[in-house]
């Protein structure tokens, strides 16, 4: 019985002090990914898929979260979720990048339970604008509209509340 105490400890232990050794790597990998801000500010404009007009104004005096992501992008999927709980208490714009004409992305939205505010970016005119290369980044502005951080990859909904509330301390 003592034996296989140790050995659950001795797991545990391992498990404990390679999460942590995954978590530091992936935080310096995304950080080594995020781009940088781009030259003329984020002046993202357009109507949404839901209706409604976005200009570089629209969002001024409060954090904006935004969520560049494709419909065909594996770790997306695992992301949006964790956009959506955070879309109920901050606003999220979301660019749907290369991932096929509104009424496509307006379905997979539909069919996934997703009500984020989102442009659809077909021809990743978007994308390039925001210097992103890698899949899902997300940005946090803060009231100013200026960048405060970024994401590139999976980040957990409890590590992008804690970056959304550092941030908008700032």
């Amino acid at each position: 019985m003592a034996q296989i105490k140790q050995r659950l400890v001795g797991w545990a232990k391992n498990i404990l002090i390679y999460g942590t050794f995954l978590l530091v790597v992936s935080n310096v990998i995304s950080y080594l990914r995020a781009p940088e801000p781009p030259t003329q500010g984020y002046a993202i404009s357009g109507t949404t898929l839901q209706g409604g007009k976005v200009t570089p104004e629209s969002y001024l005096g409060q954090p904006l979260i935004v969520y560049v992501w494709a419909t065909w992008c594996p770790t997306c999927r695992f992301q949006s979720p964790a956009i959506e709980a955070l879309s109920k208490d901050y606003p999220v714009l979301s660019v749907a990048v290369n991932s096929g004409d509104d009424e496509s992305v307006r379905k997979f939205l539909d069919e996934n339970g997703y009500t984020f505010a989102t442009l659809n970016d077909p021809d990743g005119r978007l994308q390039r604008m925001l210097r992103v290369s890698a899949f899902p980044t997300v940005f946090i502005l803060d009231g100013e509209g200026k960048r405060v951080m970024s994401e590139v990859g999976y980040t957990s909904g409890v590590g992008l509340r804690l970056r959304v509330a550092l941030g908008a301390e700032r």
